[in-house]
């Protein structure tokens, strides 16, 4: 990623200390449907998660309810 950073950036280096940001924004939107891909199977894992979660709450209130456990739910 760096070296496609470079190579794209090395152009405008020869025109002294700027950066064509038109050449950088350009860059990041080609780079940037990896990172979505991550995050969103991170969000799907956090889903899952939290769904198992729920289930165990819930199997663990209903077992306070009917005395099944010793717990402080009541």
């Amino acid at each position: 990623m760096a070296e496609q950073l470079n190579s794209k950036l090395a152009v405008t280096e020869q025109a002294g200390d700027s950066v064509d940001l038109d050449n950088l924004f350009a860059f990041l939107s080609e780079v940037q449907p990896n990172r979505n891909q991550i995050i969103d199977e991170i969000g799907e894992r956090m889903n899952e998660l939290v769904e198992d979660l729920d289930v165990e709450v819930c199997s663990w209130i209903i077992m306070c309810q009917y005395g099944k456990v010793c717990c402080t739910c009541s």
